[in-house]
Parts: C-alpha cells; structure tokens; sequence
C-alpha cells in the first residue's frame, strides 16, 4: 500500500513539473512574438510619434499655396463670424505670427481650406426691430359639444308572482300499535301438540328450558312485535318431559297457534333445517315477524350431556288478533290423539 502510495506521489510531482515547464515556454514565447511585433514596426517607420510629427509638419502644397493667401502687413481683411444667429462685418489687424505668415478669420492650424465654404446668409437689419409690432396669433382650442344621444331604458322584467301550490296536509292514518303480551300455549293440531308456553331465562349465559311445557326464551320477541318469536322444549327426557318430541313431523303449510292475552297468532310452517347445538343465528332478530321452534337432536354426549344438533321450525306469521280470521279468542279445537 506504501509502495503504491510513493508511486502516485511520484506521478503528481513529474506532472506538476510539466504544467510549470509548458507555462513558463508558452509565456516566453508570447514575449518573443511581441518583440518581433514592435520591431517589424520601427522598421517600417510606423511607430507612435511619427504621425504626430507627420501632422505638425506642412506638405509641399501647403507650403506653395500660403503666399497666395497671406495678405501684406497692416491692411485689414474681412472676417466672418456667426453668433447666435446674427452676422456683423467685423475687421481685424492682420498680425504676424510666429513664422511670419498671417491668419484669416479664426482658420485652423495647419491645411488651409481649399474649398472656402459660402458665408452663411445674413438677416436683414430690422430683424432687431420691436417684435411687439407683429401681430399676435392667438391659437384657439377648439371643442366639439357633440350632441348627446339618450340611452335608451333597458327593459327590466318585472317579476310575475306565481302562484305557490299550497300543500294542505292529508291526515295521516296511525297505526294503532297492537298490544304486546307474552305467549301462555302453543298449539298444534298436525302433530298433537297442546302445552303451556312460560318463560325461559338466561342462566349462566344459557337459555333454562322449563321441564314438561314449552320455553319462551328471554331476550327474543313476543307475538305482535314483528319480530323472531323463538320457544324451545325437550324432546326426550324423563326428568324434562317431550313436549317437542314430535316436532320433526312438521311439513310445510302445517299450522302452529300461539295464545297470548289478546288472542291467538297463527303462523303457518315453511321450512325445517338441522344445526350444531351452539348456533344462535337462529334465535336473531328479523325483519318480518316469524315463530321458530327449536329442539335438541343428534347423537347424546355423556360428557357435556347435551345432544350434538338441534332441529330448528320456521313458521311465517298467517293472521292475528283482531284481523277477523282464525285469529280470535275463541280456544282452539283439541288436538287430534
């Protein structure tokens, strides 16, 4: 890694070299290209100072043309002079400057002209007269009253009130809510069933089914409420009793009555289905108002003696209390043995 490093050192300081080497030559040679410049000049005679010597000196043909113009000494010669717009005859004393030769006017140094160039012309004298004598040109600002022209009155609509339908409010009918009461016996001509109906409470987070009558279980509808109306009964059980113990010979269209207090609900069978024992979804609330009759079968489990399914009876609400069918308070004809 040293040796490497020495190396790079090495080419950094040999390429160093160079750059000063090759700025210093290029330098030098720009010194030695001006000298060759400013010497080919000299020989050439065209530095700086000879056209200044050049324009001090007259040509030959200045020096022939100034005794034409000079003028003998002490006569006087006419000079033009142009100031602020006016032009006098003015004369001056023809001095002798240096050199001897007399001037013209204010004429440069050096070249005379030899295309004198025409006096400007001049202004009669009685331009200076009183101006106040002129007449006076008064300028007038002209304006135009053009006549106007009235605006026409934009027309503006002149809202029409219409007239607003007036809603008059129709009455409407309430509904005369039906009295709710909890179900005191279920009937079932199809399969005999006749048992009292009585409440079925949670307990330990299980519905306590009553022993030899039919279980309303707690926390669903009662009938009239339009909801799921759920009962529940032993299907075979010497210490429970049966009273379900023919609910699987239900077939559709096959009537179950509920009596409450008001009258009897008659609901009509429409289908029969087998679930595991823990699904609840049969127990929820629905959007119609349904009797659903549940039951325990499968095989018998010793250890959690419980039944492993249950046979679950829905029926739809047929007529109520009050719609003058077969829901009325006359007491159902007995069950057929």
């Amino acid at each position: 890694m040293s040796a490497v490093r020495r190396i790079l050192g090495a080419v950094l300081t040999v390429g160093g070299l160079l750059i000063l080497l090759s700025t210093g030559a290029l330098y030098g040679y720009g010194l030695f290209e001006q000298y060759q410049y400013e010497r080919s000049l000299s020989a050439a005679g065209l530095s700086e100072e000879a056209p200044a010597a050049a324009a001090a000196e007259p040509t030959p043909a200045e020096a022939a043309l100034a005794p034409e113009i000079a003028t003998p000494t002490g006569t006087e010669q006419p000079s033009v002079q142009q100031a602020s717009g006016t032009a006098e005859n003015t004369t001056q004393a023809t001095g002798h400057p240096q050199g001897g030769a007399p001037t013209v006017g204010a004429a440069p140094r050096g070249r005379p002209r030899l295309d004198p160039q025409p006096p400007a012309p001049s202004l009669p004298d009685s331009f200076d007269a009183d101006l106040s004598a002129l007449p006076t040109v008064a300028v007038v600002a002209l304006e135009w009253d053009y006549p106007s022209v009235p605006h026409s009155p934009t027309a503006t609509a002149t809202p029409v009130p219409q007239p607003t339908a007036t809603l008059t409010p129709q009455p409407t009918a309430t509904p005369t809510p039906r009295p709710v009461t909890p179900p005191r016996r279920i009937v079932s001509p199809r399969i005999g069933l006749n048992a009292p109906v009585v409440e079925a409470p949670i307990q330990s987070g299980e519905w306590k089914v009553p022993k030899f009558v039919a279980g309303h279980l707690e926390g669903t509808a009662y009938p009239g409420q339009g909801s799921n109306v759920a009962l529940s009964g032993h299907v075979q059980s010497i210490a429970g009793g049966n009273v379900f113990a023919s609910l699987d010979k239900l077939k559709p269209g096959d009537e179950v009555r509920i009596e409450t207090a008001v009258g009897w609900f008659t609901y009509v069978v429409s289908k029969m289905r087998i679930v595991a024992n823990d699904d609840i979804s049969v127990v929820m609330p629905t959007r119609r108002e349904q009797l659903t009759l549940i039951t325990c079968t499968g095989a018998w489990n010793p250890v959690t003696r419980d039944y492993t399914q249950r046979i679950v009876v829905t029926a739809d609400l047929s007529s109520a209390p009050g719609a003058g069918n077969a829901g009325s308070r006359d007491r159902p004809s007995a069950p057929a043995r």
